[in-house]
């Protein structure tokens, strides 16, 4: 199943490539070709748009906004997608992350004293690194990992 997810959701794109899910993040693009895309790749679509999500029915999860956390949680059970913390995705492009153990060009010089470990995305030529911000990215993934887990609870009952 490709995921799409509708140009109002950037964030959610975002952080469901940190979390390992590859999808296609839509700018641009006019309804009637999304629901072609949707439709001709045998998708999803993530919106909050209505209309949009009735012509496609069944290739649709309404995202209703939401914390960060809610909606990502929602969006797993939905569409019954695991997470992971392990980089793999580029969260700009969505590429294939390589890991590297030297320090890329646009690593600043700070940065480079103290991380050995670099993810380098050759498509868009970004470089990412577990910083002061993967302490936000874990505490993030186990709020949305607690929603999950509440919620299967919650449906044994």
């Amino acid at each position: 199943m490709k995921i799409f997810v509708d140009e109002m959701f950037r964030n959610i794109s975002r952080w469901l490539r940190i979390f390992g899910v590859s999808n296609f993040y839509l700018k641009g693009f006019k309804d009637k070709e999304i629901i072609n895309l949707v439709r001709n790749n045998d998708g999803v679509l993530i919106t909050s748009d209505k209309k949009l999500c009735l012509s496609l029915r069944r290739n649709c999860v309404f995202l209703k906004p939401s914390s960060l956390e809610r909606e990502l949680a929602f969006l797993s059970i939905s569409l019954g997608i695991s997470y992971s913390l392990n980089p793999s995705l580029c969260p700009i492009c969505g590429d294939k992350l390589i890991v590297v153990s030297y320090s890329p060009p646009d690593v600043p010089p700070k940065v480079r004293k103290f991380v050995k470990k670099f993810y380098f995305c050759s498509s868009c030529k970004k470089s990412f690194w577990k910083g002061r911000h993967w302490e936000k990215i874990q505490k993030t993934y186990n709020r949305v990992m607690k929603i999950i887990e509440g919620s299967a609870r919650n449906n044994k009952s």
